[in-house]
């Protein structure tokens, strides 16, 4: 039958879920374009083969997974910026500059679908590179990965809600709210945070689900510190399994490669705080304490595993006076010969 047939072009995820690519449409398309197999029953001329195709899709209700990857942003499309957020000439995101009381976002300008059968969360996998540079000493306030119903989250505060939350709405379960911060000042009050350089899981509200130290650990188990405001790129990885609600979260300074054990691994159902479509970027703020937030490149998946950053080709944020003295440039070419 046709069924099975038009099944194949599917990689099954888990459960009931099929997860279909735009390469696996095109396969699709294909295929009824094609005559049958003298095994297989014509299908009756008055029932179009795109017609079938449809009609299938619909069987199999598919989710149409998200993929992209950007080597800097010069020539990014399909990307929304809000309040001080820019993409400066040689194709670094910039989310805020070291001026005071900002907020900066950037996301994808399409919704992404982030829970299949409106009810699973979907598994997905993002990498990216940042820098957050600072030019007179003590930095913030930080930035974050966000998964929001919003490109533009109205209302968020500056300061330790990082752009993402205010004191209004913090903590409340209709935000629908997911993140993970790269944290570099330690917060006192409705946002209470254990130190001054961490990383945390946020879930509708700053006071995180969990927070670590920001740190690696080594191929022989030994944990190893990482200076959020080193003014040195680092790299992050952040992966959800929606069939285990397992979320990871790795980082290491560039030019390492990504280290084998995770420095958070948390038992995490988002089913509940996803909807169907999602945005998903970045945020960052600075309130007394300022800093440059940059991304130098990103790459997201909803069909397995993200594919990996050329290091190569990533630009490079302008120089500041008096920031960290660490050549960047050096850095990165450092991590392209150890990763050949």
């Amino acid at each position: 039958m046709w069924t099975p047939l038009i099944a194949s072009a599917f990689r099954k995820q888990h459960g009931n879920v099929y997860l279909m690519t735009w390469r696996s449409i095109l396969s699709c398309i294909e295929l009824c374009k094609q005559p049958p197999a003298q095994n297989m029953p014509a299908v009756p001329a008055p029932f179009p083969r795109l017609l079938l195709l449809l009609l299938l899709l619909s069987i199999y209700s598919p989710t149409l997974a998200t993929e992209f990857l950007f080597n800097g942003f010069k020539q990014a499309a399909n990307f929304s910026l809000d309040a001080s957020a820019r993409i400066i000439s040689n194709g670094v995101l910039q989310l805020t500059n070291d001026s005071k009381s900002q907020i900066g976002h950037a996301f994808l300008s399409s919704p992404v679908h982030m829970l299949h059968n409106r009810s699973v969360a979907a598994s997905f996998s993002t990498a990216f590179v940042f820098d957050i540079v600072t030019v007179n000493g003590s930095g913030g306030d930080g930035l974050a990965f966000v998964v929001a119903t919003s490109k533009t989250l109205p209302g968020a505060e500056n300061g330790q809600f990082l752009g993402l939350l205010s004191s209004q709405n913090n903590g409340n379960f209709s935000n629908h709210l997911f993140a993970i911060e790269f944290d570099t000042v330690k917060a006192i009050g409705p946002c209470t945070d254990i130190d001054e350089n961490h990383v945390c899981v946020d879930v509708n509200s700053l006071q995180s689900n969990v927070s670590k130290p920001a740190a690696y650990y080594a191929d022989g188990g030994k944990k190893v510190s990482v200076d959020l405001l080193s003014g040195q790129p680092i790299q992050a990885w952040i992966d959800y399994n929606g069939g285990t609600s397992i979320l990871n979260v790795t980082i290491a300074p560039l030019p390492l490669p990504r280290p084998r054990r995770p420095l958070i691994s948390h038992a995490i159902d988002l089913s509940p705080i996803f909807k169907e479509y999602m945005y998903v970027g970045f945020s960052a703020a600075t309130g007394k304490l300022t800093s440059f937030h940059y991304i130098l490149g990103w790459s997201f998946s909803t069909d397995g595993v993200a594919s990996s950053l050329d290091l190569s080709q990533l630009p490079l944020p302008p120089r500041q006076k008096e920031a960290s003295p660490a050549s960047r440039a050096s850095i990165l070419k450092t991590a392209v010969v150890s990763s050949i």
